[in-house]
């Protein structure tokens, strides 16, 4: 994986600001962009490892990453996981959504690990601004998955892998930052009687309010990833890749830069 390229790209689409007529749309936009596959379903788990199936619009959880892909066995280190250089803690992904379109965003957002529901005051935000805080990317190195199918991988978990797809790299989100505009253009101070009436926060939920106008919530969650598929052939096991999708179809590519005659 090209680190720097990856950093550099992470870096270029912070400066980007998306406001568009459909939130969810920018949100999967921006993620392409990344060279990732938008997770249509924002997972907790679900990262590098986890073994899915289905289409793209319908991902399903087949396995666990720890079924197939300790990170030990019996005591010691598989060292399969690697989190990317380029995760660096200002990394900021922002996209802002109107207020009418909020509702449906933060359906996306709770689809998994509820945050917030729109307060019964939200009549008076005309824009919600959303930021994500702590883009990283973590993956399973190749050249060690390679060696793990080949000397310690189950018979079970090989063929569970000839029907399903495996997710190869994953982007990862730490938590996300709101801020409500309101119909003047201003930022809404989220003082307590205030921020309960605009979002009304799930139990449990980890948050703070920063500088009276942002309410961060700690909800690390994958939005991104890429597949692969392996094929065992006369050498062993060969790996292919999609980070895109077309006509709702996975596009895999052979993940070996030099092919043998």
């Amino acid at each position: 994986m090209k680190t720097n390229a990856l950093k550099s790209a992470l870096i270029l689409a912070t400066t980007l600001s998306l406001t568009a007529c459909n939130g969810i749309s920018a949100l999967q936009k921006s993620i392409d962009q990344l060279g990732y596959i938008y997770n249509g379903v924002p997972l907790a788990t679900g990262g590098p490892g986890t073994i899915v199936g289905g289409a793209p619009h319908s991902l399903q959880i087949i396995s666990d990453s720890e079924t197939c892909f300790p990170a030990q066995m019996n005591g010691s280190p598989t060292n399969l996981y690697r989190k990317s250089a380029a995760d660096v803690a200002d990394v900021q992904k922002s996209w802002s959504v109107s207020a009418n379109l909020a509702g449906k965003v933060m359906d996306y957002l709770n689809s998994t690990t509820p945050l917030f529901k729109v307060g019964i005051g939200f009549n008076h935000v005309g824009k919600m601004n959303i930021k994500m805080r702590g883009v990283s990317v973590e993956y399973i190195d190749s050249i060690d998955l390679q060696e793990f199918y080949e000397t310690k991988m189950s018979s079970r978990c090989k063929s569970i892998l000839n029907q399903y797809g495996l997710i190869m790299q994953a982007l990862k989100v730490t938590s996300l930052e709101f801020t409500f505009i309101d119909k003047s253009g201003a930022e809404i101070n989220l003082d307590s009687p205030q921020l309960s009436q605009i979002a009304d926060l799930s139990s449990g939920v980890k948050y703070s309010v920063e500088n009276n106008t942002s309410l961060v919530i700690d909800s690390p969650r994958f939005i991104g990833y890429q597949l692969g598929k392996a094929q065992e052939d006369d050498h062993g096991m060969t790996f292919f890749r999609a980070s895109k999708v077309k006509n709702k179809q996975y596009l895999f590519e052979d993940t070996r830069l030099f092919h043998m005659d």
